[in-house]
């Protein structure tokens, strides 16, 4: 908000909302690589306890 405050409020220019855009997509991006890296972690560990649950049933049902 400091950003698009100093552009249309305090008449600033541009420059002056550069280091809050800055912080601001640093922690979108900070967020997305953790999303991506819990997501993959989960994705996986879903990957490999899936054969050994189908063995598991197979084997009960036999």
């Amino acid at each position: 908000m400091d950003g698009f405050k100093n552009i249309a409020v305090r008449l600033l220019g541009f420059e002056s909302g550069l280091l809050p855009l800055a912080a601001l997509a640093s922690y979108a991006v900070l967020f997305f690589l953790l999303a991506v890296w819990q997501f993959r972690r989960v994705s996986e560990w879903g990957r490999r306890a899936a054969p050994s649950a189908r063995k598991v049933g197979a084997e009960a049902g036999a």
